[in-house]
């Protein structure tokens, strides 16, 4: 069995069919590594992807996270979007509220990452992860990367879609985009809250926030 990819944890079995594992540890769900794309086929279908500021269907799906931010946190704070995508809306979206942002991305925006490299001191006053999280090969990692880039009293806001035990992986359409392998419970969000020392709030089904 291939150990847990959040927390290194080799307790992990077979979850549902043979696409799947659930670490016993922290309640982690993965697909199975043999199934994740290449980085060339991954990085094809984000091209595909059209997403922009002048679509008001995305604006207003991702403006429960802006409404986090703004409860959270005051402007001119400093955020960064991790995982911003080609067309980093987010951000555009918050800097329209008069805060500070910066995006990051691997494929699109990879330069922001050499930045920090070469600017270690800087933190930021909070960071989004928003339909990001789903796609990480090493979600521990990421997310240690992620919480060591917060300032004292950061704050995290994750939005992805939570695993409830009522859902059929084989046939969540969440699960079945093949560039979508990795997928948080309560159980492993809390996992990962008290493991970096955060406050954890589910603020719905597909937003959480983690309070240092």
């Amino acid at each position: 069995m291939p150990v847990c990819l959040l927390c290194k944890s080799p307790e992990t079995s077979l979850f549902q069919d043979a696409s799947f594992f659930r670490c016993a540890h922290c309640y982690f769900i993965f697909k199975a590594p043999h199934l994740h794309l290449s980085a060339i086929e991954e990085k094809k279908r984000y091209d595909l992807h059209e997403n922009n500021i002048n679509d008001l269907a995305y604006v207003n799906f991702l403006w429960p996270v802006v409404e986090q931010v703004k409860k959270y946190k005051e402007p001119p704070a400093l955020g960064l979007d991790f995982g911003c995508g080609p067309e980093p809306v987010l951000c555009q979206l918050l800097i329209k509220e008069n805060f500070q942002m910066r995006g990051y991305d691997p494929y699109f925006f990879p330069e922001t990452l050499v930045e920090f490299k070469n600017n270690p001191i800087e933190t930021f006053d909070f960071i989004t992860c928003t339909e990001a999280a789903e796609h990480f090969y090493q979600p521990g990692k990421e997310f240690k990367k992620i919480f060591s880039w917060l300032k004292p009293g950061g704050v995290l806001f994750l939005m992805t879609d939570f695993f409830r035990e009522e859902i059929i992986l084989s046939t969540w359409g969440y699960a079945k985009d093949p560039s979508h392998v990795c997928f948080f419970s309560e159980p492993s969000l809390k996992w990962l809250a008290q493991v970096h020392g955060a406050h954890l709030e589910l603020i719905s089904s597909r937003v959480a926030t983690f309070i240092l």
